[in-house]
């Protein structure tokens, strides 16, 4: 374990409002802001659904053990925000624009485009269903999000396939710190091997 890391870090402490579930759980952690020279918060809100305390702790658990061990490995870290024009801050109007900038370079193609767009579509539903911010999306609630799309596991692996791109575009343009899609796709089995790839029409 790299002790450096640790110094520069809060690992994670869960709130749980003395067990009451009729409230919003989150865990906190720290990572060091370099320009501010502290250590900045972040805040990761647990969902409401199911009103559980079980599964609330559990997910608490699996959560803060995974950011724990980014946070010791150095993978998480503060990024000092650059001036950006995209000001939205909903998922779906900050993809679109994204998108749009995409396609207006030529890095896109507008019938791409629709598919990426079409993903997120469906992410932005399990988001408001779960009262998730897009920002503290893990890879465990990557995996809720799976199980949540009531499409084939074909289709499932092609969302899924999509939405790494997009986070992809998120990262570049400083509103995520790393993709926490990166080999859920993976997780996914599916009889029918091919698939759409993202990168294509």
């Amino acid at each position: 374990m790299d002790t450096t890391n640790l110094k520069k870090v809060k690992l994670c402490k869960l709130n749980d409002c003395g067990g009451d579930v009729k409230k919003r759980w989150f865990i906190d952690y720290g990572i060091y802001n370099p320009l501010q020279k502290r250590l900045e918060t972040k805040r990761i809100w647990l969902p409401t659904n199911p009103p559980n305390a079980d599964y609330r702790y559990q997910l608490a658990k699996d959560l803060s053990n995974e950011i724990d061990k980014k946070l010791k490995r150095g993978i998480l870290h503060s990024t000092p925000k650059k001036e950006k024009k995209l000001t939205p801050t909903n998922f779906l109007e900050i993809t679109e624009n994204i998108l749009t900038k995409l396609v207006a370079e030529k890095v896109l193609r507008k019938k791409s485009k629709q598919r990426y767009y079409t993903a997120c579509k469906h992410l932005d539903n399990f988001l408001l269903k779960t009262s998730i911010h897009f920002t503290d999306i893990t890879s465990i609630i990557v995996q809720d999000f799976i199980k949540y799309l009531k499409v084939s596991d074909r289709h499932k692996k092609n969302i899924v396939g999509f939405l790494k791109s997009v986070f992809g575009y998120l990262i570049e343009n400083n509103f995520m710190p790393y993709n926490p899609f990166f080999g859920s796709d993976d997780k996914i089995k599916y009889e029918d091997s091919e698939l759409n790839c993202p990168y294509s029409d």
